[in-house]
């Protein structure tokens, strides 16, 4: 802490990306498990469709 009681402006910053890193490894995660659980090819590509569409639309808003 800064004297004044204040976060340092670099903490902040670590911390969003230990959080996009949690988020990513996650997401990473269940995709393969989703891969894993369902064995022909359509849904394989419907996931990896779905998880892009949601990463999109999050990047947008």
């Amino acid at each position: 802490m800064d004297p004044a009681g204040t976060t340092p402006s670099y903490l902040s910053g670590i911390l969003a990306m230990l959080l996009g890193q949690l988020c990513f490894s996650m997401n990473d995660a269940l995709m393969k498990y989703s891969v894993g659980s369902h064995g022909d090819q359509q849904s394989v590509f419907l996931l990896l469709f779905l998880g892009g569409l949601l990463v999109c639309t999050m990047t947008i808003g």
